[in-house]
C-alpha cells in the first residue's frame, strides 16, 4: 500500500474495482461493487486521516491552505495548487458516500465523475500537492467569518480589487424614482468542476 497520508490508495482502488476500461471509459458499476468500494474507502480514509494528522502536525511551517467541501473545490484547487506547498481538501468521495441525498444510480454516476477527475490530477495527488481529509480532521467552519466578510465587501478598495480578478457583470437596479437609491446588481459567473455555470449575487 502506498503512503496513506497522500490518499494515493484511491488509485489502488480504481485498479482493484476496474472502474475504467483500457480505452479510459468507465465500466458498469454494480450495486455490489459500489457498496464494497464505499466500505473499503471509508476504512482506508480513517487510517489516512490518522497519518495525515501526524504529518500536518510535524510540518507546521509549510505554506498550505484548506478548501472546504463544495462541488467547485477540486476545480479551484487545480487553479491555485502551484502557489502552495500543499492544499488540504475535504475528501469529495467521503462527502458523497456519507451523503443521504440522491438515488443509488445517481451516486454511482457522481462517484465515477469524481474518480475520473481525480485520475486527471493523479500526479498532483501522488506528489502530495493535493491532500484529502475526512470531516473530523478539518471541521466545517462555514459562517465563522460571515460578519467580517460582509464588512470587508463594504470597503471600496476590496470591492474594486475583487472586480478586477473576477468574471462578473454589473448593472444598476432601480428600486424607486431616486437614482441615488439604486442598487448595484453584481453577477459572478464561475464554471466549476461539473461544467455548470454558477451565478452569485445580488
Amino acid at each position: 500500500m502506498k503512503k496513506l497520508s497522500k490518499s494515493t490508495f484511491i488509485f489502488d482502488l480504481i485498479d482493484e474495482f476496474e472502474i475504467f476500461n483500457l480505452s479510459g471509459s468507465t465500466n458498469v458499476f454494480t450495486d455490489e461493487a459500489f457498496n464494497l468500494f464505499c466500505k473499503k474507502y471509508k476504512s482506508l480514509s480513517k487510517q489516512r486521516d490518522l497519518y495525515l494528522f501526524k504529518y500536518l502536525k510535524s510540518t507546521p511551517n509549510l505554506f498550505r491552505t484548506h478548501l472546504p467541501h463544495s462541488k467547485w473545490a477540486l476545480s479551484m484547487a487545480l487553479n491555485i495548487v502551484w502557489y502552495y506547498d500543499e492544499i488540504v481538501i475535504s475528501d469529495p468521495i467521503i462527502q458523497l458516500i456519507n451523503s443521504e441525498k440522491g438515488e443509488l444510480e445517481s451516486k454511482k454516476h457522481d462517484l465515477q465523475d469524481i474518480i475520473y477527475f481525480l485520475k486527471c490530477c493523479q500526479e498532483s495527488i501522488e506528489y502530495g500537492y493535493l491532500l484529502f481529509s475526512g470531516d473530523h480532521l478539518t471541521p466545517d467552519k462555514t459562517g465563522q467569518f460571515e460578519r467580517e466578510s460582509k464588512d470587508l465587501v463594504n470597503v471600496p478598495q476590496v470591492l474594486n480589487a475583487f472586480e478586477q480578478i473576477s468574471i462578473l457583470l454589473k448593472k444598476p437596479s432601480p428600486i424607486n424614482d431616486n437614482p441615488s437609491d439604486n442598487l448595484t446588481q453584481v453577477e459572478i459567473i464561475y464554471d466549476g468542476l461539473w461544467g455548470h455555470t454558477r451565478k452569485m449575487g445580488m
